[in-house]
């Protein structure tokens, strides 16, 4: 009876070491997040993340190409926007924390936040 008892909490340790080491964050830490994606004409689009926090864009200057998506994710604890410094070219409701909002790039573009306007980003065309 000892023996089952012990032999089933050695593999119920296994099964847990399993799971945790399947969940564990990538080995990059809090670097951004570069997901790419290929089209049916072979054409690689990309998935970036830029992360606000701490009242900035993260990074500040992205390399994109056109079709790529942009991702803004806001781990801050207060809610920011993106907009285009050109008028309508791209703006974002209210992103409130732990929320997000993405862009399919289309061109290059500066781009802030209108409730804290010193935080600034850029997409540069590659």
């Amino acid at each position: 009876m000892k023996r089952s008892i012990v032999f089933g909490i050695s593999i119920l340790l296994l099964f847990i070491a399993f799971v945790l080491s399947s969940c564990s964050s990538s080995p990059n830490g809090d670097e951004d997040a570069k997901t790419e994606t290929a089209t049916k004409d072979n054409t690689v689009h990309v998935l970036d993340t830029v992360t606000i926090q701490m009242t900035k864009f993260n990074p500040e200057q992205l390399n994109v190409n056109i079709g790529d998506t942009v991702l803004w994710l806001n781990k801050d604890l207060v809610a920011h926007t993106v907009e285009s410094y050109q008028h309508n070219k791209f703006y974002s409701d209210t992103i409130q924390p732990q929320s997000f909002w993405k862009l399919v790039v289309t061109d290059s573009a500066a781009y802030y936040c209108s409730i804290h306007p010193a935080m600034q980003g850029q997409l540069i065309m590659q």
